[in-house]
């Protein structure tokens, strides 16, 4: 697996987190890049984990300060069930159409 950060220079190392939508990243750093750069656009669960981060933060569990929560909140070290990330991110040419990578 690689890395879902376009611009990583890590990605021959195996991917270890996974973002909500299923999209592997080599670190979180590597996610809080691509979260800031893209993916927070194209990324199908971003309402759910900006609405998640804020919750956190309103409750008074955010321990963690803006990047780290973010992380802590999106990535797991599991890949979610369900379709691969492929077909639930859309593709940045597909996204102004509103299709998948998938119905292309």
């Amino acid at each position: 697996m690689i890395c879902g950060r376009r611009l990583c220079t890590r990605s021959n190392r195996g991917a270890t987190l996974c973002c909500r939508c299923g999209l592997a990243f080599c670190s979180e750093a590597c996610f809080i890049a691509e979260w800031h750069g893209e993916h927070s656009s194209a990324c199908p669960c971003a309402d759910a984990i900006r609405s998640a981060v804020e919750a956190r933060r309103r409750d008074g569990f955010a321990e963690r300060r803006g990047a780290a929560t973010l992380a802590a909140v999106a990535l797991s070290r599991a890949p979610p069930s369900g379709p691969p990330a492929a077909e639930r991110v859309a593709a940045p040419d597909a996204a102004a159409a509103g299709r998948t990578m998938s119905e292309d």
